[in-house]
């Protein structure tokens, strides 16, 4: 076989390809095959042990989120945030003493960032 190449300094000559020698297909043996198929299912049991860790870390999706951000507006007082945030059969006065601690003391001012993780506040003792 020839090849002519056309875009070298040398166009026109013509080179000849060497071929490419032919290999026999590989062959394992029983105990190479049993590797193989050991390493393989050594692979798939990290992948499966890899992924139900993944999953037992991953937040429940139907779990509410738990931390809120609350940016303190004109108006706003502990007693009107804390009765906007509790649930049913919740003592507003136990959310209120949370709210204070949160903002520092019992002043608010317009801007500022109330960081409340629900899991922490003293109605869910």
């Amino acid at each position: 076989m020839t090849m002519t190449v056309t875009s070298h300094p040398y166009a026109g000559e013509t080179h000849s390809t060497p071929k490419l020698a032919q290999r026999a297909p590989a062959k394992l043996s029983i105990s190479g095959l049993l590797a193989v198929a050991l390493s393989l299912a050594v692979v798939l049991l990290l992948v499966v042990v890899d992924g139900d860790a993944a999953a037992a870390d991953a937040p429940d999706a139907t779990a509410p989120d738990t931390i809120e951000v609350y940016v303190v507006q004109p108006g706003d007082t502990l007693w009107g945030i804390a009765r906007d945030m509790a649930g049913p059969g919740t003592d507003i006065r136990l959310l209120v003493e949370d709210l204070k601690e949160i903002a520092g003391g019992p002043n608010l001012e317009i801007g500022q960032h109330l960081i409340v993780d629900s899991t922490t506040l003293s109605h869910n003792s």
